[in-house]
């Protein structure tokens, strides 16, 4: 059960990472449009814009290596960290006890992952 509830928010914080960050990119052609533009100060008012950024440039920054175990390992953990930092954007601005404490979960679980993908890297390329 532990396993399916993090798997959860997870694909719940996924979704929330992939809105924030589409309505955050300055530079997509679709912030043209009025609604995305207030999607964008939405986004930006709740505080996750930066995060979202920080996430989109470090994901940006990495080489991939052809090999979709290595790239996805090195690829979730700015994905994670990004999750990270919205559950402490949220434990700071939000109020609802229950989201509270989802995002406190949250961190835990992410930085465990964050935690096993480093490790799992590190023995890969040491293997090599």
């Amino acid at each position: 059960m532990k396993y399916y509830k993090t798997g959860v928010l997870s694909s719940v914080m996924l979704v929330m990472l992939s809105t924030y960050g589409y309505a955050c990119d300055m530079n997509h052609e679709s912030t043209k449009h009025k609604h995305t533009h207030m999607q964008e100060k939405k986004a930006s008012k709740s505080g996750f814009c930066p995060a979202m950024m920080k996430m989109s440039e470090s994901m940006k920054s990495i080489k991939t290596t052809g090999n979709p175990d290595v790239d996805f390992a090195q690829h979730m953990i700015p994905h994670h960290q990004a999750a990270i930092d919205m559950a402490k954007i949220e434990l700071e601005k939000g109020k609802d006890p229950k989201i509270q404490q989802m995002a406190k979960d949250m961190i835990k679980a992410q930085m465990h992952e964050i935690a096993a993908l480093k490790k799992w890297i590190t023995e890969i390329k040491s293997a090599k």
